[in-house]
């Protein structure tokens, strides 16, 4: 008896499905390539982007520079310093989201100071403007220097004047006790005689009398040194105190750092010198007022007097920052 086999077409429609599926895959895979380097061009090259906004072309040339003026309020335009040119590659979208919020914020911040300052808070005004000067910093220059020009005012009253304000954790004002001379109460709160002269125009140094009252700084004044293109900013236990314009003589590059203070040479016209010892001994800095040749950096005989009469040699120590 002969036994027939019936053909089925089961497995040719199963090898139909497989081919079917891998084709949509294949599709799926190079569909999903040309979306990748869609993004990559995209990311590298932003004009092919279609929300990125056109580059405007900087209106002023490179040598440019912006007015110093302590108006605050004249925030209305961004600064062409802050747009530089930084090639076809450069997303400018960045500093046109980010620098008008930050600029609204620090006319806000101006704007309450100027306020607290009027209703004589001014603990409260000088610890607003440092916090926006530390904000716009780097993005705002003209506004940062109208925000130092308003600290240093403050500054000059509150912590190198004779002014007393309650609660000022930098100063205290002290009572002479008997026996008491100028130079130890420098040497006890690690100032120079000369800053408690300044911060007490009355006070008499050879004859100190008991009871007195006397403002003093709570040392050691150490002195955080900040240098920029064309100032040097000084900061006192992270608080801002002044800025003074500098210009170095010779192409060098000061090297950041901790500094002891050498010596100070005072000498006529001005001619002074801070001698800065690096704590590492690898370098030296030398900063000097008056034209010397061979100083490293030179500033104002007045910026000068004004360091000799904050920072004691035997005890304050310098922090210096590129």
């Amino acid at each position: 008896m002969a036994i027939r086999f019936k053909s089925s077409s089961a497995p040719k429609s199963r090898d139909a499905l497989l081919w079917i599926i891998v084709g949509i895959l294949v599709v799926w895979g190079v569909w999903q390539a040309i979306n990748v380097r869609r993004q990559v061009l995209k990311a590298l090259h932003p004009r092919h982007a279609v929300t990125a906004p056109a580059m405007t072309p900087p209106t002023t040339d490179e040598n440019f520079t912006p007015p110093a003026s302590a108006d605050i309020s004249n925030t209305g335009q961004m600064d062409q310093t802050l747009t530089p040119d930084l090639g076809p590659a450069a997303a400018p979208e960045v500093l046109h989201v980010l620098s008008p919020g930050l600029l609204v914020r620090t006319r806000q911040e101006v704007s309450q100071a100027r306020m607290d300052l009027r209703h004589d808070r001014l603990l409260k005004a000088r610890r607003i403007l440092e916090t926006a000067l530390r904000h716009i910093s780097g993005f705002g220059e003209k506004q940062a220097t109208a925000i130092r020009s308003m600290l240093m005012e403050i500054n000059r009253h509150s912590i190198l004047g004779s002014a007393i304000v309650p609660g000022d954790t930098l100063v205290k004002l002290i009572t002479v006790q008997r026996g008491n001379s100028l130079d130890y109460l420098a040497g006890l709160y690690r100032i120079t005689p000369e800053m408690i002269l300044q911060l007490n125009p009355r006070l008499q140094a050879r004859s100190m009398v008991a009871g007195t009252g006397v403002k003093v700084i709570l040392g050691p004044m150490d002195a955080h040194l900040i240098l920029h293109a064309s100032r040097i900013d000084v900061m006192i236990r992270r608080h801002f105190i002044a800025d003074y314009p500098f210009h170095l003589v010779a192409p060098i590059e000061p090297a950041a750092g901790r500094y002891r203070v050498v010596n100070y040479l005072p000498g006529p016209l001005g001619l002074d010198e801070w001698i800065l010892q690096s704590e590492t001994g690898r370098s030296r800095l030398i900063l000097a007022g008056g034209d010397i040749p061979d100083a490293d950096i030179t500033l104002s005989p007045g910026a000068i007097s004004s360091l000799h009469r904050m920072i004691n040699p035997d005890f304050s120590r310098f922090e210096v920052e590129p």
